[in-house]
């Protein structure tokens, strides 16, 4: 266990707040959710505010520690929503989600112009990461400090402006948390400082920024959506959502991956215990009986897990594709009836680098806003914390610079209407 005593000065030193077994969320290979050992939060020595966490896996006899920084980077959204710096083990590892459409990618690699780097680095990133941003990212006097100068048991990884540093152990002296606050602000500036170098201060809040890039996904789900009538737009998204669950078991193209997924696991339950039962059967005293019972067993039992992962993966998909098409209704019904129009997100949090926001934005929408008459652009923002549905917000152009208002999404309703025209109406009596 880490040395509390040890842990309670180093808060005291830096006026920070220490907690015992809080949530801490993090991104990792699979993203986690555990309560950590011990926590501090605050403003961390480096001039940055985040939070150190000192974790602990596994049970008592077989457990494993490793002390987290944790902090936020919102200026990289834009330009370096996911990125992986591991162990170069992790080069021979691939993650799937199994998404509405089927098996994703998580990441793909890449390598730079370093024999130090590339040795002992694995350095993952989005499928659609611009690479050019990437490597002037990864500058040689970065590359020199992560091959030459970072320490053996350090990784980070930065999801969607969530950075997040480890080390491995329990990094319970105030020696060892000072290495860790001195890397996480080494890494936070360093990106901080090359999405700030895209910055157009002048850029003024009424230009409208560009539509979302199309994608197949997204068409799609246009698609389904302009499969139902709305004479107003759902009062929330929740109501959307239930809107088209019938619409996503109809689909016929859901039926791939579940299938792949449950004769696959089928298929391999069968490969590697048949002939283990022919085997046995040969040895045992029945001999060809008790081979064909146990092959019937196995045969029976690959049928029953390859069935239900079959229909966990279809449910899992109808639900996802339910989701998908309500929440594209919901953000289209409402933008149409108060007058807005759809942006991209990325362009977005590219034009607004520097403003405070509870987390990234998964839809924008701009406009004159029907209701208060200002220009405004309403967001559905996610929280990166994992431990709310996300954020209702709406930015209205003040004296001195965009004003804004937001609230947590409700979980049960998601976003309604009521509640975005309700950040509308705030936002505009903040801006004057």
């Amino acid at each position: 266990m880490a040395d509390v005593d040890t842990l309670k000065s180093y808060a005291d030193k830096h006026g920070l707040a220490l907690e015992s077994g809080r949530v801490v969320t993090a991104g990792s290979l699979v993203s986690f959710r555990a309560a950590s050992d011990h926590s501090l939060s605050g403003s961390l020595p480096g001039g940055f505010e985040g939070t150190i966490a000192v974790m602990t896996y596994g049970g008592e006899d077989g457990s494993s520690h490793e002390t987290l920084c944790i902090t936020e980077v919102p200026e990289s959204i834009a330009f370096l929503p996911k990125l992986y710096c591991r162990d170069a083990s992790f080069k021979h590892t691939r993650s799937f989600t199994l998404g509405s459409e089927g098996f994703e990618s998580d990441y793909r690699g890449t390598e730079f112009e370093s024999e130090a780097v590339n040795r002992t680095w694995a350095v993952q990133v989005a499928a659609d990461q611009d690479d050019g941003w990437l490597r002037e990212l990864f500058a040689p006097t970065f590359l020199d400090w992560l091959g030459q100068r970072s320490p053996e048991d350090f990784t980070f990884e930065l999801l969607e402006g969530q950075l997040t540093c480890r080390i491995e152990g329990e990094a319970d002296d105030e020696a060892a948390l000072d290495r860790l606050c001195e890397l996480t602000a080494h890494v936070a500036e360093r990106i901080r400082g090359e999405s700030l170098e895209e910055e157009r201060p002048d850029a003024p809040f009424s230009a409208p920024l560009p539509p979302p890039e199309p994608a197949p996904e997204r068409e799609a789900a246009d698609r389904a959506v302009a499969r139902r009538d709305w004479d107003e737009p759902p009062k929330d998204m929740m109501s959307a959502i239930r809107g088209y669950e019938k619409v996503a078991r109809r689909e016929p193209g859901g039926w791939k991956a579940p299938m792949l997924l449950g004769g696959g696991i089928a298929a391999l339950i069968l490969v590697l215990t048949i002939p283990f039962s022919l085997v046995a059967g040969g040895l045992s005293d029945f001999g060809v009986l008790a081979a064909g019972s146990t092959a019937v067993t196995m045969v029976l039992a690959a049928i029953a897990i390859g069935g239900f992962l079959f229909w966990a993966a279809r449910r899992s998909q109808v639900q996802k594709r339910a989701m998908r098409y309500g929440q594209r209704a919901f953000v289209i019904k409402y933008a149409a009836a108060r007058g807005l129009e759809h942006e991209d997100p990325r362009a977005f949090h590219a034009r607004f680098l520097r403003l405070d926001l509870p987390g990234p934005a998964r839809n924008v929408m701009f406009g004159r806003h029907s209701v208060t008459g200002r220009e405004t652009r309403v967001l559905l923002c996610s929280d990166p914390s994992g431990a709310s549905a996300g954020f209702e917000v709406a930015l209205v152009a003040g004296p001195d610079g965009p004003a804004v208002a937001s609230q947590a999404t409700p979980a049960q309703t998601g976003p309604s209407v009521e509640g975005l025209d309700d950040v509308a109406r705030r936002a505009a009596e903040a801006a004057g």
